[in-house]
């Protein structure tokens, strides 16, 4: 007989059905069996690569949190560019807040609860008794410019080029508008980042725009 091996046994991933549903309940209502991503089979190559840096250019981040502290990236030579101001000659050492104009990146556990969520999601650390990330080893590069649910796009192009100079190879961009906006566009295009984006949480067919 055999089984899986790659399987987390953090105390949550029974609730983690777009990892592995095996049909499970969650909250009153059973999933359908074998609807997810397949992560097991994916384990079973691979769970990320620290030499792989993920953008999360969201919120801010809580590295408090013991499920994603071991995924945060720093880089303790700095990476010297330009900050929000136009200004040179500053470290990003662990990433960048738009917003406040400094290194602090976490200021609120309210105003920086989704970037903390999305880090979970993405590499959250596995046999470490909370949830498990799709690629707990990869490293996470923080770049805030939302706080609490809005932001400018203007920070997000900004934190899209820093992103590059970083060398970052994946950007996480949960969040979205309903206008269309060309310069934004145009940074994600110039940009050799692989950008995964949100869709489908106000159920608009794009199609139709």
């Amino acid at each position: 007989e055999l089984e899986i091996m790659s399987e987390p046994s953090d105390s949550m991933i029974g609730e983690e059905w777009g990892l592995i549903n095996d049909g499970q309940a969650i909250y009153g209502q059973n999933g359908l069996r074998g609807v997810d991503i397949r992560a097991t089979n994916a384990w079973d190559i691979t769970k990320g690569n620290e030499n792989v840096k993920v953008a999360i250019i969201d919120t801010g981040v809580d590295i408090s949190c013991k499920d994603i502290a071991a995924s945060i990236y720093t880089d303790p030579s700095g990476v010297k560019g330009l900050d929000s101001n136009g200004e040179s000659n500053v470290n990003y050492i662990n990433g960048w807040d738009f917003l406040n104009k400094d290194e602090s990146i976490f200021d609120s556990e309210v105003e920086d609860a989704h970037g903390t969520h999305i880090v979970g999601i993405i590499s959250g650390q596995h046999e470490n008794g909370g949830i498990a990330g799709i690629a707990p080893e990869v490293k996470i590069v923080r770049l805030k410019f939302i706080s609490g649910k809005k932001g400018y796009t203007s920070d997000a192009i900004r934190s899209i080029e820093l992103a590059t100079q970083m060398g970052v190879s994946i950007a996480n961009c949960s969040w979205g508008s309903s206008q269309y906006n060309e310069a934004l566009k145009e940074a994600m295009e110039k940009s050799p980042i692989l950008f995964v984006c949100a869709s489908g949480n106000t159920a608009d067919n794009l199609d139709q725009k």
